[in-house]
């Protein structure tokens, strides 16, 4: 089960949440529970979506509510998964780039919620106004 089902069907509906407010504490909320889950090892790591809620979750999120400090956050437990996930096999320069490649790839997810033009141009500026709209490949 998604943590953000409801939001994930409506944007599918060409919906935003109506209330921000709630959504951000929603958000916060899954927040903590990533990041209890980040310090654990990586072996400890639940796949229960309601203990470790998925990161691409928190991108979509993010990219909704466009606070700039969650963008730094969300951005840390992306490269945090993935740098676990490698397991230290890959270089500095390697790490970056698929740090880069799933944001594109969470990005890319997001837009293609987007049930018509109009809003996949909607969904897209919030990408265009992100930080990690210059993510992209080396």
């Amino acid at each position: 089960m998604l943590v953000f089902t409801d939001v994930v069907s409506d944007l599918k509906k060409g919906l935003l949440p109506k209330d921000l407010s709630a959504f951000k504490k929603r958000f916060e909320i899954a927040m903590i529970k990533k990041m209890g889950v980040l310090r654990l090892p990586y072996h400890f790591w639940s796949n229960d979506p309601k203990i470790n809620p998925s990161s691409e979750q928190l991108v979509w999120a993010t990219l909704i509510l466009e606070d700039p400090g969650f963008f730094v956050q969300v951005e840390e437990v992306v490269a945090l998964e993935v740098s676990e996930q490698l397991q230290g096999k890959s270089t500095a320069n390697e790490l970056l780039s698929a740090i880069r490649e799933r944001l594109n790839e969470h990005m890319d997810t997001f837009v293609g919620f987007a049930p018509n033009e109009s809003f996949r141009h909607l969904l897209a500026g919030k990408i265009s106004r992100s930080p990690w709209s210059r993510k992209t490949g080396s």
